[in-house]
């Protein structure tokens, strides 16, 4: 291989003695560009041999871009590539200035033509396109939210814009509006995403319009603006319409079931000004319950409402909360450990599934059997026990339980 280079180097400009090398052009890196700038253009290919010059002193030989000519163009239409260098026998790099390329034919492939300085040449048709004035606008994408977000009168808008160009954005900017009036504005930074926040009005209607409108000017000759915007339609609010069941117990976590008009994702459900468990509940995927646990309240009646990303909704439904049954007296107050004691105990807010047990905890303890229910008066027998005093409870499925400690005493024969 070095033979054959110094072969190159020694034949070049020489008429006889050995044939002079044929370059090869293969490809044009980049393969297009537009004119808003000059471009370094790379040639690559095989057998680019410079001619070279001896110094008479040293003998030392140096490679010359000298001879070399690199044009661009199509019929009678070309432009000289200015600035040549060689990087090796495979590459040559030239530029393309921005005053040729704006005299070149744009949007249609051109030949790329290399004669080297023995006046040989090669073409690489239709090698490179030369695209003209950038007239692309910067790409505008909205990042978040979503084009189908639900919103409603009074609910905070927020999301994130991004604008690109290959030359650059220099201004960037959003702008909120509702109707045909102009809201508000606000300046990016061109390099990084852009985040936005709103309020929609709490005057606005169901069906009345909403968009986010970003603009963006690129940084070409022409200054390119592009625009996107993201419209929106306002919802109807939410609205409550029942709760069932509608009662519960003081100590909470009663299931519920919310029915209702529009639930939006977001909407949740608070006991005068508490919130369900957990999160406020869970909206079905019609958007027309919502499901959850009801917290702790005082004894009366509650007011359940919703809202939607912190917007109040309008009406309210109401849910009972009532005490559980209380055992005020038990006669007898004792009996024997084997059970089968016929006791009367006597409470308030007895109910047709109020159940009494007897134990020194709620999760051990054992059932009067054979209940009957007068009012507030249940009748039975005692369960069989150990030696002492014990609790007394009484039980509703629906309301809880309470305990009147020490109420009876389990005594041997």
């Amino acid at each position: 291989m070095r033979l054959c280079w110094s072969c190159f180097i020694l034949c070049a400009g020489q008429v006889g003695g050995c044939a002079n090398p044929q370059p090869l052009l293969t490809h044009v890196d980049p393969a297009q560009a537009d004119s808003e700038s000059d471009v370094w253009l790379t040639l690559e290919g095989d057998r680019f041999v410079p001619s070279s010059t001896v110094d008479p002193v040293s003998g030392a030989r140096a490679s010359s871009m000298d001879g070399f000519h690199v044009r661009i163009g199509a019929d009678n239409v070309w432009a000289e590539l200015e600035d040549l260098t060689w990087v090796d026998i495979g590459h040559i790099k030239a530029e393309l200035s921005q005053e040729v390329a704006l005299g070149l034919p744009s949007g249609s492939p051109l030949d790329v033509e290399l004669i080297d300085p023995r006046g040989q040449s090669t073409t690489l048709v239709a090698g490179f396109t030369e695209l003209g004035p950038d007239v692309t606008p910067p790409t505008i994408v909205f990042l978040s939210p979503s084009p189908d977000t639900p919103l409603i009168a009074g609910m905070d808008l927020t999301g994130s814009i991004v604008a690109t160009d290959p030359h650059n954005v220099t201004s960037f900017s959003w702008t909120y509006s509702e109707g045909d009036a102009q809201g508000i504005s606000n300046v990016c930074d061109p390099d990084l995403p852009c985040p936005f926040d709103a309020k929609v009005s709490k005057t606005l209607k169901p069906g009345d319009a909403i968009r986010i409108q970003a603009d963006a000017v690129d940084g070409s000759a022409q200054h390119n603006p592009g625009r996107a915007t993201l419209p929106f339609r306002l919802l109807p609010m939410p609205l409550i319409a029942d709760i069932a069941p509608k009662r519960g117990g003081t100590a909470g976590g009663t299931d519920v079931v919310i029915t209702g008009v529009g639930l939006l994702p977001g909407t949740s459900a608070s006991v005068d000004g508490v919130e369900l468990f957990p999160n406020g509940g869970i909206v079905s995927a019609d958007g027309s319950s919502l499901s959850g646990h009801m917290p702790a309240h005082a004894p009366g009646n509650a007011s359940v409402s919703l809202k939607t990303y912190d917007v109040p909704s309008t009406g309210s439904v109401v849910f009972e909360y009532v005490a559980p049954p209380q055992i005020l007296s038990i006669e007898p107050d004792g009996g024997s450990v084997r059970g089968g004691t016929a006791v009367s105990i006597t409470g308030q807010d007895f109910s047709s599934s109020t159940l009494i047990f007897f134990g020194s905890t709620f999760q051990t303890a054992l059932p009067l059997s054979d209940l009957h229910r007068t009012d507030n008066t249940i009748v039975g027998f005692t369960p069989p026990g150990q030696a002492g005093s014990t609790t007394v409870w009484a039980f509703d499925d629906a309301l809880g339980f309470s305990a009147l400690p020490d109420a009876f005493t389990w005594r041997t024969p």
